[in-house]
């Protein structure tokens, strides 16, 4: 994933911080030596972990570690902790909520047979680069199948009105 950001080409999301400003963009772009990699915020983190477990499930173990629920305040809570983050080293660490949350995500959409069908064939997290005639661009497709890209969104309210809202604030159409 690294790598795929490290790349100097417009994306989507490049798009969306000019929008914002030039200098907005600047401060996160691969065109940057100096760039300053954006915290992820809660919903962030949690849609990368739902991301992980939907269309990389048989990798999310080598990205991700779950922390223990364990009182770090007693000795024996924080060696157990100590033993956990000395195992996560170089992993996301996800707290449990965090991952019982993406799991429950995941499990809901394995029991919808149009989705579980829509998943069950092709590649996730297909990089994809292309110069426009003038500038280099990249974009990754979240699931693609021979004429069929699926691109996994998560939400906080999935009514249609809400939904639009999402699309309209996180810029979804021009991905």
């Amino acid at each position: 994933m690294d790598d795929y950001f490290d790349i100097p080409a417009l994306s989507a999301s490049g798009i969306g911080a000019f929008y914002k400003s030039p200098l907005h963009y600047w401060k996160e772009s691969p065109f940057n030596p100096y760039r300053v990699s954006r915290e992820a915020t809660p919903a962030m983190l949690l849609g990368k972990v739902a991301h992980k477990l939907i269309l990389e499930y048989d990798t999310f173990n080598e990205e991700f570690a779950v922390a223990p629920k364990c009182d770090r305040r007693t000795t024996a809570g924080k060696a157990e902790f100590a033993a956990f983050e000395a195992q996560s080293v170089g992993k996301t660490v996800v707290a449990l909520d965090v991952y019982i949350q993406a799991t429950a995500m995941f499990d809901a959409l394995q029991r919808n047979n149009a989705v579980k069908q829509l998943l069950s064939v092709g590649e996730s997290e297909l990089p994809l680069l292309w110069n426009n005639g003038h500038i280099n661009c990249k974009g990754k497709l979240d699931r693609y199948r021979e004429g069929l890209i699926v691109d996994y969104k998560t939400t906080e309210d999935a009514s249609e009105n809400g939904f639009s809202k999402s699309i309209a604030q996180w810029g979804y159409h021009r991905q």
